[in-house]
């Protein structure tokens, strides 16, 4: 007969050493869990940090081809909050019903660029009046009216306002950081896609031409359609399309914002300056590029006069491609370095009224 109770472990095994090796394998459950847990965390983290949008198969450089960009669209929460700051703008006698609008009522998309409803778009093949048969959605769906309209002689930027309070507007690159190979999504009929800034384009070919007159202008490695929005990656707005594929930047609508605001109409404050792109040769070899001026403005009320070559403006040196954007950029009172008689020297400039007409 067997004289051990049937629930003890044999004799050969003590009792402490059974409860041991218990939690041994109760410890090993736990690491085991564990390294899973931390295993799905670092995926988790991975996938929310790390951007949605990288393409290895996209380099940098003059031969971007469109064939090896990815069509990804960003994130929705990404396309939430950023298109919370536009406007749809459709035609109100091409709808299929109250509130309900067909893809041929779809004129464009607007940036909001003041909280009280003025509003940026690039409208291709607009004719004053057209806006009155408009209607503009929010992100909300809600419905508006134009009130106002003011169209950009400069660069066909057309501004109107509706009337609404606490709208989100967008907000503005580091322009300097706009250049060849940057990464762009577009809006395009509230589409999203990937594309890239291609090159800069010398679309005006005159020798002389006035210093605030773009003489550049960024293509896209991807055509799309005029009017689209262009949006970096951190929601900023980087301009619209124009009809010719060409890049009408940003900083022409930051520069006109605090003019909409205060007095409802643009403002057109630079330097009438009128001249040619030089490079000059230092004694040291080096070179350096400068603007030389054919003129001043017969109103420019200056130091400067012809045949001064300007080096730097606002403390940038001169390049071809971002001469005009820094002239506009710069505040209304600015610092110029010049070379005269080949001395430099620096003055400090005040904006004046300019007209466009030339």
């Amino acid at each position: 007969m067997n004289k051990n109770a049937p629930h003890l472990p044999p004799k050969t095994c003590r009792i402490d050493t059974y409860y041991r090796l218990q939690n041994i394998r109760w410890i090993l459950l736990f690491a085991l869990l564990a390294f899973l847990a931390g295993i799905c965390a670092a995926i988790i983290t991975g996938v929310w940090i790390l951007p949605s949008n990288e393409n290895n198969n996209v380099w940098f450089g003059n031969n971007i081809d469109a064939r090896t960009i990815s069509y990804n669209s960003p994130d929705p929460f990404f396309i939430k909050q950023t298109e919370q700051r536009f406007f749809t703008i459709y035609d109100k006698r091409k709808k299929t019903a109250e509130k309900i609008y067909s893809a041929e009522s779809f004129i464009g998309q607007a940036v909001i660029i003041s909280s009280d409803g003025w509003a940026a778009a690039y409208v291709p093949n607009y004719f004053f009046g057209w806006e009155k048969n408009w209607e503009i959605v929010d992100y909300q769906n809600n419905i508006f009216s134009v009130d106002k309209v003011v169209l950009d002689a400069f660069s066909q930027v057309l501004y109107f306002k509706i009337e609404t309070q606490g709208s989100r507007v967008v907000s503005f690159p580091t322009w300097d950081k706009l250049q060849m190979g940057a990464f762009v999504w577009t809006v395009t009929e509230e589409k999203w896609q990937e594309n890239y800034i291609k090159e800069n384009n010398r679309i005006k070919t005159d020798k002389s031409f006035y210093i605030w007159d773009q003489q550049y202008h960024y293509s896209l490695v991807k055509t799309v359609s005029p009017g689209s929005l262009l949006i970096d990656e951190q929601g900023n707005f980087i301009g619209f399309v124009d009809d010719n594929g060409l890049l009408v930047a940003g900083w022409l609508v930051e520069q006109q914002v605090n003019n909409l605001l205060s007095k409802g109409v643009l403002g057109y404050n630079n330097v009438n300056w009128k001249g040619h792109l030089v490079k000059i040769i230092k004694d040291n070899g080096a070179s350096i590029n400068g603007f030389y001026l054919n003129s001043v403005g017969t109103k420019s009320v200056t130091a400067l006069k012809a045949g001064d070559v300007i080096l730097k403006i606002n403390g940038k040196n001169i390049e071809a491609s971002s001469i005009t954007e820094n002239i506009w950029l710069s505040p209304n009172e600015f610092e110029v370095v010049f070379l005269r008689n080949g001395e430099e020297n620096s003055i400090w400039i005040t904006k004046q009224k300019i007209s466009l007409n030339y």
